[in-house]
């Protein structure tokens, strides 16, 4: 019998095929150039006082809502990140104990996901060092354990959900399966939701973020992740997680949780109060950067 994948993404959003989503060029070189145009009039005496303040306003409107965008992401969708590769390296950690499995291909695009995890940790830690605000570094990871640690119940449930069925048809190397089926779900998920992130940004509010935030969509982790997760889980068996309504209601509590702004704000409070040098900036969030993530992703990629 054919071996067939056990696991193909349970609805989740759609990954993007392209690294990045398409800039809209036009309308922002319109724009610049209009900018340009009244900057240079307002230099050169040619518009009135009104016109230079008119610009002025709508400057600082777009820095406010870039601004408030950038801490939105940073405390929103960034932690989604987090907790898959939390289960990312939970998994890793349980795969490289079964030599029988973590050799040869697998072992290297294993090793490959977790290096370029690496990577872009240290590059959220180095952008949060260098907040505008003050060093944030520390406020970030209390406040990303305490987002990862209010969700371990949910976590549990779902990864037994997906035990559940494996034990079902007594499929071997079951626990390993259950965390490789799980972390791929939430870093697919995690790509999904930045994707999806760029996109309302930009089409509500005209605000692009993809220059700022490019590589905080992990697809570069989940391309040889999925290798993996491709190479373990399949099955002779008839196993069936996609439609498995247990799983699937275990893992829309988990995306409920995910963006649930009471559920944030106690987080965030919670870490604020580990952290009381940090100001509580009115939901703007303590972690309001400026667009340097990308910079520095660069810089730990050397």
């Amino acid at each position: 019998m054919q071996n067939n994948p056990i696991l193909r993404g349970l609805d989740l959003p759609p990954v993007v095929a392209n690294h990045t989503l398409p800039l809209d060029q036009q309308l922002r070189a319109e724009q610049q150039a209009a900018v340009a145009n009244n900057v240079h009039a307002a230099l050169n005496g040619k518009v009135g006082k009104g016109t230079a303040a008119a610009l002025a306003a709508t400057t600082m409107k777009a820095i406010h809502l870039r601004d408030h965008f950038s801490a939105m992401f940073w405390a929103v969708i960034a932690p989604i990140n987090n907790v898959a590769i939390m289960e990312v390296s939970a998994a890793f950690d349980l795969l490289k104990k079964e030599p029988s499995l973590f050799r040869q291909q697998v072992k290297y695009n294993a090793k490959t996901a977790m290096q370029r995890i690496d990577k872009y940790d240290k590059a959220v830690c180095r952008t949060m060092a260098e907040n505008l605000n003050g060093d944030r570094k520390q406020y970030w990871l209390d406040y990303t354990d305490e987002h990862y640690a209010a969700l371990q119940h949910d976590l549990d449930i779902f990864r037994l959900t997906i035990l559940q069925e494996l034990t079902k048809y007594n499929e071997p190397h079951r626990e390993i399966k259950c965390r490789l089926v799980a972390s791929h779900a939430l870093l697919n998920y995690a790509v999904g939701m930045v994707d999806m992130y760029f996109t309302k940004v930009r089409e509500g509010w005209h605000t692009d973020l993809v220059a700022d935030f490019r590589d905080a969509r992990l697809s570069y982790v989940l391309f040889p992740w999925l290798q993996v997760v491709d190479a373990i889980c399949i099955s002779k068996k008839p196993v069936d997680i996609d439609n498995n309504p247990d799983v699937r209601l275990a893992f829309k509590i988990i995306e409920q949780r995910l963006i649930d702004t009471e559920r944030i704000r106690d987080i965030g409070d919670a870490a604020l109060e580990l952290n009381p040098d940090v100001e509580n900036e009115v939901y703007h969030n303590p972690m309001n950067t400026d667009s340097n993530f990308q910079q520095n992703l660069r810089k730990c990629m050397r």
